[in-house]
C-alpha cells in the first residue's frame, strides 16, 4: 500500500487541474482540518471504544449512532481547532515575524 497505492493516488491528483467555486470549495475543506482532524481523531476513537465495551448489548442501530456521533464531532473538532488555534496563530506569527514592507 505505502510503496505502491498511496504514491499511485498522489500522482493521480497532482496535476488535476480544479475549476469552479465549489470543487474548490470542496477540495479545500479536508485540506484544512486534515492535521487537526490527524491529531485529535484518535482521542475521538478512544472513547467510542470505550463507549462500545460498555454497552455491548445495545443495538446494531445505536452503535452506528454513536459511530456516526463520533464521526461528525472529529470533523467538528478538527474545524473547532483550525479557526480557535490554528488561523489565529498563524495569523499572530506572520504578522510577528513577517517583515512587511509598509
Amino acid at each position: 500500500m505505502i510503496l505502491l497505492v498511496y504514491p499511485a493516488i498522489v500522482a493521480a491528483g497532482a496535476g488535476s487541474p480544479l475549476t469552479g467555486k465549489e470543487t474548490i470549495a470542496v477540495c479545500k475543506f479536508p485540506g484544512m482540518i486534515s492535521y487537526p482532524l490527524y491529531i485529535t481523531h484518535y482521542p475521538m476513537i478512544y472513547v467510542q471504544m470505550n463507549w462500545a465495551a460498555r454497552h455491548v448489548d445495545a443495538p446494531l442501530g445505536t452503535h452506528i449512532w454513536v459511530a456516526v456521533s463520533i464521526f461528525i464531532a472529529s470533523i467538528a473538532v478538527a474545524y473547532a481547532g483550525v479557526k480557535v488555534y490554528d488561523l489565529p496563530v498563524r495569523a499572530w506569527l506572520s504578522d510577528r515575524f513577517i517583515y512587511h514592507n509598509n
